[in-house]
């Protein structure tokens, strides 16, 4: 709440549209207009000011204060990873090719359906699906001959 009180709203407004509008014109080098070395050091000044009330809290001096949470962000950048984090897309976001890319030799392992000890339950995945489709296509298709 109080950076928002110390902060003039004029510098969200204008100066992001004037001056960094593009993806080229926010990068920290980018941000040496007069409106943005202001709002930085308001920004600096609101730190300053939290660690002086947080150290006071905590009964230390301000520069034992910022000692322990400099210590603290090392510390943090140590226990991070470097190698990159590889996401798996859920499965409704995946290409169908990579996902149903087994589902044909499953369902062939399955057997027919209808045999088995799932008899002739309904389909609950992939390869239940495909083997049902496969086994409807070689009745229904049997009399015509594949063109290739």
């Amino acid at each position: 709440m109080v950076l928002l009180l110390l902060l003039p709203p004029v510098h969200y407004t204008h100066t992001p549209e004037k001056y960094h509008s593009t993806p080229e014109t926010q990068t920290d080098e980018s941000y040496h207009h007069p409106e943005d070395i202001e709002h930085f050091s308001q920004h600096q000044a609101i730190e300053k000011l939290e660690a002086e009330r947080e150290a006071k809290f905590q009964g230390i001096s301000t520069e034992e204060f910022v000692k322990h949470v400099k210590e603290a962000e090392e510390e943090a950048k140590r226990k991070t990873s470097t190698k990159p984090i590889v996401r798996i897309p859920p499965p409704e976001k995946m290409d169908p090719a990579t996902r149903f890319k087994d589902a044909k030799s499953k369902g062939e392992l399955k057997g027919e359906w209808g045999s088995g000890e799932a008899g002739y339950k309904a389909p609950v995945d992939a390869s239940d699906k495909l083997r049902l489709v496969c086994i409807l296509r070689s009745r229904c298709c049997a009399d015509q001959v594949p063109s290739h």
